[in-house]
């Protein structure tokens, strides 16, 4: 949605967007999008002439005519332009593109010690009778070509360890136009298929977990890292040009972050640093946590603005931006369907591919608002639990859901939390 760029001469009417937020203390409130992240802050008697603005449904231009002093009118119209060019007012109702991310299977050819999936290896996986059958994996492709999707993602486990790898993506690509996304291991690509995984996929993104043969193979095996190596100048010379390297925040790498990033930017790739969860292997081998845990649920607050005493209300900082069970949702390898591929766990289940006639329906009508999975997701998510209501701050503790899953299982909870709501009182300042 482009900014309102003159909003006197339009008869226009706005809105709240779909993931409108709003939290509030003593005169002030702030409002935000949570799925883009943007937030703005003004008076609670300003927010009352705005709550009436939308309510009522009358154009821009009506609404500045409520105004006898013409300073308050421009002030009025300015914040009005600010807060539709951040997206928390809308013109129209949004569209739904989906991004959905299918784990085609939970079996893997590598067996990482931090696996939150805990994916089993093929010398020992019994699990392909759980997972979704050829024909199953086609009939959820064709539930969901009646989708508007944005982005398809397919994982695992390893996704290419499936005999059928290439038959369900040719498949998926006949049937579902968006743009394609594999999330491997790149242990399986050889010069035999990669001019076809080339054709088949426009983004790639790789697990590497190090930035050299030692620190890689402690986390996911001898020989990885040159092979990882080998495989994306393969790629790359047969013309892949977008793609993405991940490493886990663990104990023993934690000190090398930095020479993480140089290596993606030396070879081109948008660095991932993903998150320790101790679930799956990651709870066998909780002695990896990272020994900057305390850091990991800090506030978040961007780094140029960092250290200011107040903020002003169009130069907020950034809050929640997670679409999860808004435009983004994952298929796990069985069917059942997740907010996103980091909440991943039974207790978040929406529901199962196999028990949906019409995935359309399923998402665009909500249906999967009534499930126990979902309740569950609201009960972890800052702006929509309960239990954070009357929090000053919640809507600036994280920026992705999963680190109030993570944070809110953890034993310093409450610690995490008061030191946020400390931290960040400066918002309202």
């Amino acid at each position: 949605m482009k900014a309102m760029n003159n909003i006197m001469d339009k008869q226009k009417t706005l809105m709240y967007c779909r993931s409108f937020a709003k939290s509030e203390y003593q005169d002030k409130v702030i409002i935000a999008n949570t799925e883009n992240g943007q937030t703005f802050k003004l008076t609670k008697e300003c927010f009352e002439i705005l709550d009436t603005f939308i309510s009522k449904k009358v154009s821009v231009e009506e609404c500045l005519s409520w105004f006898e002093d013409k300073d308050d009118m421009k002030y009025f119209e300015t914040i009005l332009a600010s807060m539709n060019e951040k997206e928390i007012l809308v013109e129209e109702p949004e569209e739904y593109e989906y991004e959905i991310s299918c784990s085609l299977t939970n079996r893997c050819n590598l067996r990482c010690i931090h696996c939150c999936a805990d994916a089993q290896h093929i010398s020992e996986s019994n699990s392909s009778n759980t997972e979704l059958t050829t024909q199953e994996w086609k009939d959820t492709f064709d539930k969901l070509s009646e989708l508007k999707v944005g982005t398809i993602s397919f994982t695992g486990g390893e996704p290419m360890i499936r005999d059928d790898f290439f038959e369900l993506m040719e498949y998926a690509k006949s049937k579902i136009e968006a743009l394609y996304q594999l999330m491997s291991n790149s242990l399986l690509i050889n010069e035999g298929n990669v001019k076809k995984l080339i054709s088949l996929f426009e983004n790639f993104s790789f697990s590497l977990d190090g930035v050299d043969e030692e620190t890689c193979a402690f986390v996911r095996g001898k020989g990885v890292f040159d092979k990882v190596m080998k495989n994306i100048d393969l790629l790359k010379a047969n013309g892949m040009d977008s793609f993405s390297l991940s490493m886990t925040k663990i104990k023993q790498n934690n000190p090398h972050v930095e020479r993480f990033l140089e290596l993606c930017e030396s070879v081109g790739a948008k660095p991932i640093l993903r998150h320790f969860d101790s679930v799956g292997r990651g709870q066998q081998n909780i002695d990896l946590m990272p020994c900057t845990e305390d850091e990991d649920f800090a506030p978040y607050v961007p780094e140029p603005l960092e250290g200011k005493k107040c903020f002003a209300s169009n130069l907020m900082p950034a809050g929640i931006s997670c679409n999860a069970c808004t435009t983004t949702f994952t298929i796990g390898s069985n069917g059942d369907i997740f907010p996103c591929n980091t909440l991943q766990k039974d207790q978040f289940k929406l529901g199962n591919v196999k028990d949906i006639t019409s995935l359309k329906d399923f998402f665009e009508k909500k249906e999967y608002e009534k499930s126990e999975g979902y309740k569950n997701f609201c009960d972890i998510h800052p702006a929509k639990s309960e239990k954070c209501a009357d929090c000053p701050v919640r809507l600036h503790c994280v920026t992705c859901i999963q680190y109030c899953y993570l944070q809110k299982n953890n034993p310093k909870c409450q610690q995490y939390c008061d030191r946020k709501k400390k931290e960040l009182a400066v918002l309202w300042d």
